[in-house]
């Protein structure tokens, strides 16, 4: 799964410049966050972020869309 986001990653910051990425991760509670900007600008930040993910926890969707609509609000 960590692949497949990083190629997301890569392939926006080739094809799609002007794009912006976030990076909301949550389980029971939201755990991490790299706030949305410019795929471009921060393609190694999100990359970083992405490959220090780790599971544990139960799961709480509810939470990590909050997060990521307080991002998008922003």
């Amino acid at each position: 799964l960590k692949a497949a986001v990083n190629q997301f990653i890569e392939s926006t910051a080739e094809k799609s410049e002007e794009s912006n990425i976030g990076i909301t991760a949550f389980n029971d509670t939201v755990v991490s966050t790299v706030g949305l900007g410019n795929v471009k600008v921060q393609k190694d930040t999100l990359e970083a972020a992405v490959n220090k993910l780790t599971y544990s926890g139960g799961t709480s969707p509810a939470k990590g869309l909050e997060e990521a609509k307080e991002l998008l609000d922003a």
